[in-house]
């Protein structure tokens, strides 16, 4: 049904890892001085260059870091990115 009632489609590819370095920096203070392999690391492992997948995983990691006063580390890293929603895989 929702389909047929939007009038266009708006297909965004995911970010190469190149513009997620440069992306992801700017998009929130988090990532400002974030180590590039560990915004690498997690492109790879979770948000695959999608920026809402970024969005939502910033705003697990920035909880995380306030409820836990730790700063960010790869630990912390992969537990707000735990957090996202597995959808199921459709062959």
């Amino acid at each position: 049904m929702l389909e047929s009632r939007v009038y266009a489609w708006q297909e965004i590819e995911p970010m190469p890892l190149e513009e997620v370095l440069t992306v992801i920096p700017a998009f929130h203070p988090v990532w400002a001085d974030a180590d590039p392999d560990l915004i690498a690391m997690c492109d790879d492992e979770a948000a695959h260059g999608n920026f809402r997948a970024w969005a939502k995983i910033t705003h697990h990691l920035t909880a995380g870091m306030k409820e836990s006063g730790r700063s960010l580390d790869e630990d912390l890293l992969r537990w707000s990115y735990s957090k996202l929603r597995q959808r199921p895989v459709v062959a």
